[in-house]
């Protein structure tokens, strides 16, 4: 039979080995990331943790030490009050962002603290901007159309009255501007001979993963056509003035001749009295 002191050591390094052999408890936190929103919506930063989360910090992206939430300080709302918890309970904490703006796509990072740890995450957010304020104008050789406000560089599509397209016979530039929206240039140059009445401007884009599409058009022949009207106007007015003075003319000379005879009438009677 072993000794005592014996037994009483296995046991022990048994012990030791199994304390060894499990690891501290620790939180698992989970914020999924990039975030997309439409510029002018809300969206929502959602974070889950496996245990219950106890405290939130949002750091400002443009400037680290600025808490922008911060629950230790029992700040839930931002200074313009944009940015805001919703809610933090069990094992979840949520963000919201009201009226997304342009400037607001950016890399934010968050504190979490729960009751078995702490983690520091950051989230992208991605803000689309559809295109708007389609101008189509028209010179005497080209049509011009620009699109300003995509977030992603979109494509111009030219269709006539009659659907033909004339994409290939235009020319595109496409110009990323400092706030990160595109401002897309084309020009569609026409043939002397161009008789089409109506060309269709058409952005293409993708918003939010699906295909958007923004159309303009422009009637090309409604000043020609009113210019050659007042040509026609003005020739027709002409030759209907020449009749007339003709006709005035010839009144004053027969007037004329009349009140001639006349006279030479009354000096022939004078004469035989």
């Amino acid at each position: 039979m072993a000794p005592l002191h014996s037994v009483v050591f296995c046991f022990l390094f048994m012990l030791m080995f199994i304390a060894s052999s499990v690891s501290p408890r620790s939180t698992n936190f989970s914020c999924p990331s990039p975030v997309h929103s439409k510029v002018g919506d809300s969206v929502q930063l959602v974070c889950s943790a496996s245990d219950d989360i106890q405290h939130v910090i949002l750091h400002n992206p443009l400037n680290s030490t600025i808490h922008l939430i911060d629950t230790y300080n029992n700040k839930y709302f931002s200074e313009d009050k944009r940015i805001s918890l919703l809610q933090i309970e069990k094992s979840s904490a949520t963000l919201q962002i009201d009226n997304v703006k342009v400037s607001d796509a950016n890399h934010y990072t968050l504190f979490l603290q729960a009751n078995g740890g702490y983690k520091t995450i950051r989230i992208e957010l991605k803000v689309e901007v559809p295109y708007s304020n389609i101008i189509v104008t028209k010179s005497q050789d080209a049509i011009v159309c620009k699109a300003r406000g995509g977030s992603s560089e979109g494509q111009i599509r030219w269709l006539d009255g009659y659907q033909k397209n004339w994409t290939k016979s235009a020319e595109m530039v496409a110009n990323k501007m400092e706030d990160g929206t595109f401002l897309l240039t084309s020009i569609l140059y026409l043939k002397s001979y161009s008789i089409m009445e109506k060309y269709c401007c058409t952005v293409e884009y993708k918003l939010m993963g699906t295909t958007k599409n923004e159309t303009s058009c422009i009637t090309t022949n409604e000043e020609p056509e009113r210019h050659a009207d007042n040509e026609e106007s003005r020739k027709m007015h002409f030759w209907l003035i020449i009749p007339v003075l003709m006709f005035f003319v010839a009144l004053v000379i027969y007037c004329r001749s009349g009140q001639r005879h006349f006279i030479q009438g009354e000096s022939s009677r004078d004469h035989s009295i």
